[in-house]
Parts: structure tokens; sequence; C-alpha cells
């Protein structure tokens, strides 16, 4: 088919009195594709013709989900999706894995950072403990404040719900505040389904949310770089924690790793900062801020207290700039607060 513009060029030769071969000719196009089209005399239509729906459409979603959780193989793919009906054949799947593994894999990113009491950073990475009577799993749940790098981080036996929710009221305590949002993976206690591409939160989290008064943000799917503050911390507790720790009980490897994370990891020089800060200084920094009240809760089970404020607590977003909104005991509204 030519175009539009060709179309026009024949139509003008031929009104001009030159002959189908001649046109033929200069425009360097078949004779009878000219003869056709001064026959008809009406512009080239393109007729859409709709595609066939891939055998693979119906699981690309779920893979793109699997790719974005873990390095996954091909193979393992196919036969995961064979058990839930795919027909199709193994070199499909293989194909649309490599097409998501290299748009991952050739970008490149600029480094963002996130103003004051913004954003933090949470994540579950999992340890391997190996006993006489086998190999047991514990699991690490961190959150990273995104400006000053301050960072908590506890094991639990299992990723439940409850587990999700109680040790956020501990890293909120500990950390001294609550950043207006936290950014997630698309994880099963945050999202448990998608409607038309939007996410159908957890509404037991979602009443969590609404009560500490911070914003859950999700990850974008394939963009681990996003969550670069808290991807990093996982590695270096692996390494400068975990390898050569003797595993006794959760309990003491908790209190254990938060005392390196007090001694150590909190203290360290942040070369990311343009001034190379420490931690613990942008923990700190902060002046004179505007405030508002907040009532919180003691760090008890929020499956067995949803809803219930016990108590009026000093709660804040301690990764404080001038600018950035604490939230303090109501004893304090129209005094003057400085950040110590």
């Amino acid at each position: 088919m030519i175009t539009w513009e060709r179309f026009m060029d024949i139509l003008a030769l031929h009104r001009q009195g030159l002959s189908l071969r001649s046109i033929s000719d200069k425009l360097g196009i078949h004779r009878n594709t000219v003869t056709r089209y001064v026959a008809q005399s009406h512009p080239p239509r393109y007729n859409k013709v709709k595609r066939k729906e891939s055998i693979l459409t119906p699981y690309v979603q779920l893979i793109d989900e699997w790719l974005q959780q873990d390095n996954y193989r091909a193979s393992w793919i196919y036969h995961q999706i064979q058990n839930l009906g795919y027909a199709g054949s193994y070199d499909t799947v293989k194909n649309h894995v490599r097409k998501v593994k290299e748009r991952c894999r050739h970008q490149a990113f600029i480094r963002f950072e996130t103003v004051p009491g913004l954003q933090g950073q949470m994540d579950w990475a999992d340890f391997q403990v190996t006993e006489p009577a086998g190999t047991t799993t514990v699991y690490l749940f961190l959150l990273v404040l995104g400006f000053s790098r301050a960072m908590y981080a506890e094991l639990v036996p299992s990723c439940t719900l409850q587990h999700f929710l109680d040790v956020h009221i501990r890293a909120f305590h500990y950390l001294g505040g609550i950043p207006l949002e936290v950014l997630y993976d698309i994880m099963k206690q945050v999202v448990i389904a998608r409607h038309h591409k939007k996410a159908i939160f957890n509404v037991e989290f979602d009443h969590f949310c609404r009560h500490y008064g911070f914003k859950p943000v999700l990850c974008p799917p394939y963009s681990p770089h996003v969550k670069g503050k808290v991807e990093r911390p996982v590695d270096y507790i692996r390494e400068a924690f975990w390898r050569g720790y003797r595993f006794t009980s959760v309990e003491q490897a908790n209190r254990d790793l938060l005392a390196r994370l007090s001694q150590t990891a909190n203290r360290r020089v942040m070369w990311s900062n343009p001034n190379g800060h420490r931690v613990k200084r942008n923990y700190q920094l902060g002046r004179k801020v505007s405030v508002r009240t907040w009532h919180g809760d003691q760090p008890k089970s929020l499956l067995a207290r949803m809803g219930h404020n016990s108590s009026s607590e000093q709660m804040g977003f301690f990764d404080g700039f001038k600018g950035a909104e604490y939230m303090i005991q109501s004893a304090s509204i129209r005094n003057e607060v400085l950040r110590q």
C-alpha cells in the first residue's frame, strides 16, 4: 500500500496528461498499482487487523510479578504456569522472560534524594538457620528513612500480617517517629489483589496506615532502583552482621542486631550526602518546625487493638529539617519547639 502523499502525486500527474506507464516510470511504482488508484480515485485506507492474543497473555501479569520479586529462571516459571493450565511452548515463556529481564538490565538511573521527614522504605529478606534438626528460615523486617538513612531491623519467625504490623510499631518507636509515606513492594501483607491495574490494599493494613497517619506507596513493577535505600542495607546486614553469626534464638539475634544498628550502622558516615554527614547527624538535624497533634498507642498487637487509642505520646517525623512536620504531645501545642 502506498502513502497518501504518493497517491496525490499519481492523481496530479494523471491530470497533467501523463500516461500510466510514464507515471509508473516517474514515481517508481508498478503500473498495476498506478492503474488501480487512478481508477478508484480515493486515497488508500489502512484496515487494522486485530492481532491474535498470545496464549501467554493470561499469565503475563503473574509472570511479571514473579520476576519483580526475584530473578526466577524461565524454566521455573514455565513449570509453575503449566500447573495453572498453560498449554503453550517453553520458548514462548523464555522469550517473554528474556525481554523483561533485558528491559530491567539495560536501564541507567539518576540518584534521587527525598526531603527530610518525607519517606521511609520497607523490605523483607530471608535468612537461613542451620540446626541439627534441619534448616529453618527467619525473616528480616527492615525500615530505612530516606533522608537520614537511619534504619530499624528485626527478625521474625514468619511474615504474617500480625508480625508485619507489630514490627512497624516497634520501628516507629525506635526511630522516634513516622514519615509521611512508606514505600513497599507489592506484597501480600499490603496488596491483596489488582483490579484494572489498580491495587486493592489489605483492609487491616489500610486501617493501620490511617491510624498511624502515613501514606503507603507501592514500588512500580521492575523498579528495584526506586527502593535502593532499603535494598543496600539488606546486603549490609547479611555481610556485616549475619555472616559468621552464631544463632541461638530470634530474641537474642534481635538484641544483637539492635545493638549493631545503634553502635555502628546508624552512626556511619553517609557518603551519598554531598557533605559526607553521618547518619546520626542527619537523624538529629532539625530546628524550629510547625507541629500538629497525634494520638498514638503503646506497641501491642494491632490486630487486638485496632481503632483503640490508649495514650498520647511523642511521635514525630524525626527525620527533621526546617519545614518538616513533627507530631508531638498535645501539651506542646502553640508553644515553641526546639528539636534537639
